[in-house]
């Protein structure tokens, strides 16, 4: 039989009084709060919250489900459950002891699984205990009152008389509070990057599309032999000197050599020489050896050069 605990919440950050185990929850508290912050790796975050839970809590198995597409929760992470038995890695909304925790919000304690008909023993809890008696504790993972999965332990039960299920509750509260702190502070980065991934990729295809020879208007004679020049000099690693006078499309025709070139993922970085004296110029071009001592040369932080090639000149003159 199983029953739900209603938590209050506002209670929790008030000092737990314990007993002679309250040193060790109080670590386990304090070590959590710091591996979480320690690593953007959510998976491997997780992994490392329950098997502190097993190690100082002396859990049988530990799992923390989230909730990646809706209605339906999916096992991040688990400890003590053998890998063979991980195949059904998943819950709805509602299945089971784990779906009702997600869906209602409130915890949940199963003091002997064997006999509560709602225990799925999906991953082989109690074939696995020789008879001795399984109990379930999970409560909702949740951030900003929403809920985004479960933390859930099993203990084998050697003096259920004697144990305090209120305390495990309490306790996996906090830790799930803090989980769920990390998740969506995970997501929202997750979602940004994602955001600026998609982003780059547009504006990299629409540059490519400003900057092609389709948009390069000239049907003369000598602007095909350009356009020729452009296709032959773009795939390799040859330098290209263009000429003309002001306002002829030089740079449009470099950018087109850029895009249409291996390097065109690579930054195109333009320089107006003419307005740098000559020395600080090649300095900041090539990176020179003798760096002269001005405020201009000491502000470069890298050459243009290495910038767009990653490569110094000696070890292009060495590839030829």
């Amino acid at each position: 039989m199983s029953f739900t605990i209603e938590t209050d919440y506002d209670s929790l950050s008030s000092p737990l009084l314990l007993d002679g185990d309250k040193d060790i929850e109080l670590r386990t508290i304090y070590e959590i709060s710091k591996l979480l912050g320690s690593s953007m790796d959510l998976s491997k975050t997780l992994s490392g919250v329950l098997n502190l839970l097993s190690i100082n809590l002396d859990t049988w198995r530990g799992m923390i489900c989230l909730e990646e597409y809706p209605g339906e929760l999916r096992l991040i992470s688990a400890t003590g459950i053998p890998p063979d038995k991980l195949r059904r890695n998943h819950f709805m909304v509602g299945e089971g002891v784990t779906g009702r925790i997600f869906k209602s919000g409130i915890p949940s304690v199963v003091p002997d699984a064997s006999k509560e008909p709602l225990f799925l023993n999906r991953f082989g809890s109690l074939d696995d205990t020789d008879g001795k008696p399984i109990a379930f504790i999970g409560v909702p993972i949740k951030a900003a009152r929403t809920t985004l999965g479960v933390l859930a332990i099993e203990r084998v039960m050697v003096n259920r008389s004697t144990h305090s299920f209120d305390r495990d509750v309490r306790l996996l509260t906090m830790i799930a509070n803090l989980i769920g702190q990390t998740v969506r502070l995970y997501r929202n980065i997750a979602a940004k990057h994602s955001q600026l991934v998609e982003e780059k990729q547009l504006l990299k295809k629409a540059l490519q599309t400003k900057y092609s020879l389709d948009n390069v208007i000239g049907a003369s004679k000598a602007m095909q032999e350009v356009f020729a020049e452009v296709h032959q000099s773009a795939p390799s690693r040859a330098t290209v000197l263009l000429r003309g006078e002001s306002g002829t499309g030089k740079e449009v025709i470099a950018r087109s050599i850029h895009f249409l070139s291996p390097r065109k993922d690579g930054p195109f970085i333009k320089l107006n020489c003419a307005a740098w004296e000559r020395a600080v110029g090649l300095d900041f071009v090539f990176s020179i050896p003798e760096r002269l001592e001005t405020a201009q040369a000491k502000a470069i932080e890298k050459p243009v050069f290495l910038r767009s090639t990653d490569k110094t000149i000696n070890e292009r003159k060495d590839r030829r």
